[in-house]
């Protein structure tokens, strides 16, 4: 039949311009087989579109990942940047990425940001996981900016707050409760449950308990509030079981300069270098002007 003829002309490498597009409109196979077809087509300046469509396509129907895909996935892009499977694609790849299944390349990390602002993609992880992938890749910031305060100012209308914000933060205006908190980072096993126990030296109260977000794979953030002279006594649970590896906690706190913030006016004159008289001044300035307030 013609399908196996071609097939033979391709393996013993007989093939010309006629069989490679008979190969790309009716061959049905494995993913190393169709990327090879793709190759040769390339070398013969064919037009590969639909072809490399029906590559992606079945690539997320398969789960058949490679790095070879990407070469094609690019040149789809460059030609077809505003197809529905482009962002599709996308959010497949950095899912896999997420879960440790590939590496993409920066230059694929690029195109997710550029899908980003262009509205194409609205995948939550794939955002977060954009912020976290370049915060230590410096010579790529001017690059993403954009992309970037798009997603920053999103989530902050949103209240949702990373501490991952904070290493973009010549380029936003944070409001002052994200900057007041303290951040925890825990990295664990996926879909775990992670709770944070806590209890603050000098309060009456019992063992405060906070769970933490998985907001990627294996990733979970908390936030609370903490003053500079805090000595808390805390312990970690994963699935109820305590986490001895304190290499896998990170507390992070953002200093503040405004004038704005009753907490971080608190928390500096809670230090020893300010005196109680000046603690008390404070207090009875802010309580005169909430009143004011209340009868304006």
């Amino acid at each position: 039949t013609t399908f196996y003829l071609c097939y033979s002309a391709f393996v013993t490498k007989k093939y010309n311009r006629d069989t490679l597009i008979y190969q790309m409109n009716n061959f049905q196979g494995e993913m190393e087989d169709l990327l090879l077809i793709w190759e040769r087509s390339r070398k013969f300046a064919l037009d590969t579109g639909a072809f490399e469509k029906r590559i992606l396509e079945q690539s997320m129907f398969t789960g058949s990942d490679t790095d070879g895909l990407f070469p094609v996935f690019e040149n789809y892009y460059k030609e077809n940047p505003q197809e529905e499977v482009i962002g599709r694609y996308l959010e497949y790849a950095s899912e896999k990425e997420r879960k440790g299944i590939i590496d993409l390349p920066e230059s694929m990390h690029a195109i997710i940001g550029e899908e980003i602002l262009a509205g194409r993609i609205s995948d939550r992880e794939t955002k977060i996981h954009f912020l976290y992938y370049f915060a230590s890749r410096k010579p790529w910031k001017d690059n993403i900016r954009e992309t970037v305060v798009k997603i920053i100012e999103e989530f902050l209308e949103e209240e949702f707050y990373l501490p991952v914000y904070h290493v973009y933060d010549q380029w936003i205006d944070f409001p002052v409760e994200y900057l007041e908190k303290t951040y925890l980072t825990y990295r664990g096993g996926r879909g775990k449950n992670v709770v944070l126990y806590y209890q603050i030296a000098g309060e009456k109260e019992l063992t405060r308990k906070r769970y933490l977000n998985e907001v990627l794979p294996g990733m979970y953030i908390g936030s609370m509030y903490f003053y500079q002279n805090d000595h808390v006594n805390y312990r970690l649970e994963e699935d109820d079981t305590v986490v001895s590896d304190e290499s896998r906690l990170r507390f992070e706190t953002f200093g503040y300069e405004g004038d704005e913030s009753r907490f971080f006016a608190l928390n500096h004159f809670s230090t020893e270098e300010y005196s109680a008289q000046e603690m008390e001044g404070f207090l009875r300035k802010i309580f005169f002007t909430d009143r004011l307030l209340k009868l304006l």
